[in-house]
């Protein structure tokens, strides 16, 4: 704003500042920009590889499954005299 308005009695360097001022605040900006994009590309980088490596891993069996058949059969009668199957 001061650029467009300029002063009378302006010293000559001041606009210049003023100008590299405003260089260095663009390429701070852009500095920041790129640094977020390599951050959020690490970042889907590093979730891909826990979702498709580390997890699977983990979780993995070490052996192979067996299943062995097993039945356990608890029958309670409500009373003593009655027998458990209802006859």
């Amino acid at each position: 704003m001061k650029r467009r308005q300029g002063h009378l009695f302006d010293e000559a360097g001041s606009l210049d500042r003023l100008d590299q001022s405003i260089e260095e605040k663009k390429k701070e900006i852009e500095r920041r920009r790129r640094h977020y994009d390599e951050i959020r590309e690490q970042l889907r980088r590093e979730r891909t590889r826990i979702v498709n490596r580390l997890l699977p891993a983990r979780f993995a069996l070490a052996g192979e499954a067996k299943v062995f058949p097993v039945t356990v059969e608890v029958r309670l009668c409500a009373r003593a005299a009655q027998r458990c199957d209802g006859r």
